[in-house]
C-alpha cells in the first residue's frame, strides 16, 4: 500500500513551501494544494482534488493518506483527515480561525464561515489520544 502525506499549508503560505520539500526529502510522497482562504470553497475543492489524485495515480484502495498541517493548515488537515478516516499531525494548529484570522484583516464573511464550521463535526483535535 502506498503511503502519502497530504500537506496543508498555513495562512500566507503555499503548497510550494519549504515544509513540503522537507517532507519529500524524508522519503514521503506528498500531495500539497494551494488552499483558498474561504473554507466553503477550499474544503470541497481539496476533498475532490485528493480523491481525484488518489484514484488517478494509485487507485483509491491502494493509498493510505496521512494529513499534516501547520497553523491554519492544521485546521484543514483535521477536517480532511476526519473526512478520509486518516491519521493527522497538527503543527501549531489554529484552534479558532474565526478569532485568530481577524487580526490579519480577513473579511468578516470569511471569519463567519470559520465560526459556523467550528460548531460542526469534527471539532479540532477531538481524538481519544488528546492530552488532558
Amino acid at each position: 500500500m502506498k503511503k502519502v502525506v497530504v500537506y496543508c499549508h498555513g495562512y500566507g503560505s503555499s503548497s510550494h513551501s519549504d515544509k513540503v520539500r522537507r517532507i519529500e526529502a524524508m522519503g514521503f510522497e506528498v500531495i500539497a494544494h494551494d488552499i483558498d482562504l474561504d473554507p466553503s470553497v477550499s474544503l470541497p475543492r481539496l476533498d475532490q482534488a485528493i480523491e481525484d489524485w488518489c484514484i488517478e495515480y494509485f487507485g483509491a484502495e491502494h493509498v493510505e493518506l496521512f494529513f499534516v498541517g501547520t497553523s491554519l493548515g492544521a485546521w484543514y488537515a483535521n477536517k480532511l483527515g476526519h473526512a478520509f478516516g486518516s491519521d493527522t499531525v497538527l503543527i501549531n494548529p489554529a484552534l479558532d480561525p474565526a478569532q485568530s484570522l481577524g487580526k490579519y484583516g480577513v473579511p468578516e464573511d470569511i471569519l463567519q464561515k470559520y465560526a459556523l464550521m467550528a460548531t460542526q463535526t469534527p471539532p479540532l483535535m477531538a481524538t481519544s489520544n488528546s492530552p488532558t
